[in-house]
């Protein structure tokens, strides 16, 4: 993974096409949903006449267009307190 912009990242997956790419973000954002964390991503699959710039574009306005249409997005319920209180990441 790689720090792109204020609080953007790039994660790079060879060998992986964009639709496997979305399935993968899916599932880790439900995941990571169940523990209060949520984000959105942009996809882009590089095309043989890509550059850098070129890729990360089309990511950006993946990204724009789902955060345009965030109403369609499923809200999961809030997470439940666990018994015995609540856990810091460390312990």
């Amino acid at each position: 993974m790689l720090r792109y912009g204020g609080d953007g990242f790039v994660c790079v997956l060879p060998d992986t096409e964009a639709r496997d790419a979305r399935a993968k973000l899916g599932s880790i954002q439900i995941r990571a949903a169940r523990s209060g964390i949520r984000f959105s991503a942009g996809v882009a699959q590089l095309q043989r006449h890509d550059d850098v710039v070129a890729l990360l574009a089309r990511a950006d306005r993946d990204l724009y267009e789902l955060n345009s249409s965030r109403d369609q997005i499923v809200q999961l319920p809030p997470r439940q307190a666990r018994p015995g209180g609540n856990r810091t990441a460390s312990g």
